[in-house]
């Protein structure tokens, strides 16, 4: 096998554990292929907007047990914005079997978490016994608050530009 097609179908088994952990958590969430975004979230208590995931998995922890993760977009390698995703799901795949809390070893972060950073190292107890901050309802509160400042400068935007031309 192709390195970059068992790439590929990593990529493929993470987001369908993420979309698995979202769904047990009583969201709808579905696969979606869109440029920068993997899963789109329509729906779930609490949900006031759509949420875009972008995740990224691995199959297996490094020689030292760390789960090394490239977080970048694209063939520059640059940083997510809010522009691309919302929320970046982080999966170990080979922690779900053994995972007793969760259906999924799957951590979610705000894509701000990663507006300056394109790598990060975590450790299978990271994903065993996750903080709160990386819990699914803690992000989407966050993100969903993001998203309400980024339309209120948006319309702030066009007002000004409105009021501009008069």
């Amino acid at each position: 096998m192709s390195k970059l097609r068992g790439e590929k179908i990593v990529g493929n088994a993470g987001e369908n554990a993420t979309v698995l952990k979202l769904s047990m958590l009583g969201y709808a969430a579905s696969t979606v292929k869109q440029d920068g975004v993997d899963i789109a979230v329509v729906g779930g208590a609490g949900l006031k907007v759509a949420q875009r995931v972008e995740v990224k998995t691995v199959l297996q922890s490094d020689d030292m047990r760390r789960y090394n993760f490239t977080i970048s977009r694209g063939a520059d390698k640059r940083c997510y914005t809010r522009k691309d995703c919302d929320i970046i799901a982080l999966v170990a795949l080979d922690i779900t079997a053994y995972s007793t809390s969760s259906t999924c070893a799957v951590l979610f972060f705000p894509v701000e978490s990663f507006m300056s950073v394109k790598s990060l190292s975590l450790t299978q107890n990271d994903f065993l016994q996750p903080s709160g901050k990386n819990q699914w309802k803690e992000v989407l509160d966050y993100s969903q608050d993001m998203m309400a400042e980024v339309l209120k400068m948006d319309k702030l935007r066009r007002e000004y530009k409105v009021y501009e031309k008069v």
